[in-house]
């Protein structure tokens, strides 16, 4: 009995070529982009209203966004989607006559938001197998890091990781000035706290100043936990601030509590 699998009439050359078809085909949709929806403020500094010099905080339950199907696809978690595209671009990366050096660049970005994204929508199995292709977690030119997805869901072994294994500065900014502690005080307490704490500890600026990109007017942390509502977090950061203004060395923030 023949198997199953098998047929005379089964052109396996022609089946290869449509294999190599659909695959060129995933290369370049991987980085094509489309407008969509995802719940949360995805953009940190999007919370925020500026008026005059008031600092006022009112998160937009969803934000629209302009994104790579591998960035939509790392965002809804679906790693099986993210192995065929990543691997269908694979070709294009590796010297010889397929690389494309331009291809390559929109997708080293396209990378990079999906492991913010992956971060962000908690998707950490998704986030390693970006790690695997080449996402960076921390490059200043990117429109989110990794690092930043990390610190706005609390996942302390990741930040620990990118920042001492990866050298990702505890201060990266992302294209609108956000930083890794301002993501993570979107957390609820004592999570808020607890990750910006282990930044600190990581040697993050207690006294960043932020101005949201285009604002001359300068805020501090405590002055967002404020705009939060979070009284105690702007106390414990104000605390962090005086500890590391009276010690040459590492202060120990675990004495605020």
């Amino acid at each position: 009995m023949a198997d199953a699998a098998s047929s005379n009439n089964f052109d396996v050359q022609s089946a290869l070529d449509g294999v190599g078809s659909l695959l060129r085909s995933l290369t370049n949709q991987a980085i094509k982009k489309g407008v969509v929806e995802l719940p949360g403020t995805v953009h940190v500094f999007d919370a925020f209203q500026f008026v005059g010099n008031e600092l006022r905080y009112n998160p937009p339950s969803s934000t629209t966004l302009e994104l790579s199907l591998l960035a939509y696809a790392a965002s809804q978690g679906n790693c099986a989607e993210v192995e065929i595209l990543l691997l269908a671009s694979k070709a294009k990366k590796q010297p010889g006559k397929d690389y494309d050096g331009m291809f390559c660049s929109v997708l080293d970005k396209a990378l990079d938001e999906a492991l913010f994204l992956a971060h962000f929508y908690g998707h950490k199995d998704v986030a390693e197998q970006l790690l695997r292709y080449g996402a960076k977690p921390g490059v200043e030119t990117s429109v989110h890091c990794g690092i930043h997805g990390a610190a706005g869901r609390g996942q302390r072994d990741e930040i620990i990781k990118y920042i001492t294994t990866c050298r990702v500065e505890p201060d990266v900014d992302d294209r609108s000035g956000g930083t890794p502690v301002i993501y993570a005080m979107s957390l609820d307490s004592p999570h808020d706290w607890n990750t910006i704490k282990l930044l600190f500890q990581l040697e993050a600026n207690t006294q960043a100043k932020l101005g949201a990109g285009r604002l001359e007017k300068f805020w501090s942390y405590p002055d967002f936990a404020r705009a939060m509502g979070k009284e105690d977090l702007a106390k414990k950061i104000e605390q962090a601030i005086v500890l590391d203004k009276s010690q040459k060395e590492m202060p120990d923030y675990d004495l605020i509590d």
